[in-house]
């Protein structure tokens, strides 16, 4: 879609900005998710920016960022258990759930993959089967990379932007790569252009130590870009 095109029809943006423009003409609207017209694809973020002109309803678009999107999930369509297995990851580092420390050390001295699958079921919150790969998640091996601080983000502001939860940042040769964890997806952004050997090596990393924290098989989904 090039500039000065109109909306995708039948696609629904929620959670953005909008600001009247100063000739009281036009409205700006950036940031927020789209629902995509496809219902096979994910909720996405809205990158661009848009003008809505309230004289006659046209809408323009005003950029267009082709950053490149992955959506990353579990090839059994289940949701992931990341946020479970941090937490008692985090507990036990900490003192918490003293009572899956045995557990713990038991699935930490045994590679047969059917006492580690019932060692998981007997247990009440699931326990990472790397805790390398998941101290490591967002920081892929081999390829040079700086963390990027965390946004502040202020919950009891009622213009809050909230869109920052669970959003990790890397600079990667100048260029921002931004990961974002949800229940039943990762979503990868590639805010810039990169080398394809990049980024194929950054899905990988990803891939394969969601695969080894949780002990089940991920895929990666291109989505846009």
């Amino acid at each position: 879609m090039s500039p000065g095109a109109p909306a995708p029809r039948r696609c629904e943006c929620y959670g953005h900005r909008a600001e009247l423009a100063e000739d009281k003409k036009s409205i700006l609207i950036t940031g927020g998710e789209i629902y995509p017209a496809d219902e096979e694809l994910p909720i996405i973020e809205n990158i661009d920016d848009w003008r809505l002109n309230v004289e006659d309803w046209r809408w323009e678009r005003l950029t267009e960022r082709n950053w490149p999107l992955f959506e990353i999930t579990r090839t059994d369509g289940e949701r992931n258990k990341i946020w479970e297995i941090r937490q008692v990851e985090f507990g036990l580092r900490y003192g918490d759930h003293p009572e899956l420390l045995a557990d713990y050390k038991k699935l930490t001295q045994v590679t047969d993959a059917k006492t580690i699958e019932k060692l998981q079921a007997a247990t009440k919150f699931r326990l990472p089967n790397d805790t390398k790969a998941l101290d490591t998640l967002y920081h892929p091996e081999n390829i040079p990379h700086q963390q990027i601080p965390e946004q502040e983000i202020d919950e009891d502001e009622e213009d809050g932007d909230l869109s920052e939860f669970g959003v990790t940042r890397i600079d990667v040769q100048g260029t921002s790569v931004r990961y974002k964890e949800e229940s039943h997806n990762f979503m990868m952004t590639i805010e810039g252009d990169l080398a394809k050997e990049t980024i194929d090596a950054l899905v990988e990393d990803l891939v394969c130590k969601l695969s080894r924290v949780e002990g089940v098989e991920y895929q990666a989904k291109r989505i846009r870009g």
